[in-house]
């Protein structure tokens, strides 16, 4: 795939299975921009483009399953659907060489990412 594929799947998949409280849907592209900004503020000095890359894409699954599962749905569907999503993040963390998600590192992006 391309980076542009990726970037349209992203743009065209809507976030939280479309539910949202928005009169329009929010895109998981959009979503990944929204905590990629919530990051830059949070932090006390500049990410590092590793770091700001692995943000747009923590999510980057969800464009090529081509929907954004919500929590009790994931739940339903269990270890199988758990290890497709997993095993299409290591795919993408080895093509753009993402850091990995440190302790600290993780924490700070939900705080990001729920909010």
């Amino acid at each position: 795939w391309t980076d542009m594929d990726l970037a349209v799947r992203l743009s065209r998949t809507a976030r939280w299975g479309g539910e949202s409280a928005w009169p329009l849907p929010l895109s998981v592209a959009q979503h990944s921009l929204l905590v990629l900004e919530l990051r830059r503020m949070a932090a006390s000095g500049p990410l590092s483009p590793e770091e700001e890359l692995l943000e747009v894409l923590h999510d980057a699954e969800e464009g090529f399953l081509g929907f954004d599962c919500i929590s009790p749905l994931k739940a339903v569907l269990g270890e199988p659907f758990r290890a497709v999503a997993n095993r299409l993040m290591q795919v993408v963390a080895q093509r753009y060489e993402l850091p990995p998600w440190t302790p600290e590192r993780y924490r700070l992006h939900k705080q990001a990412d729920l909010a």
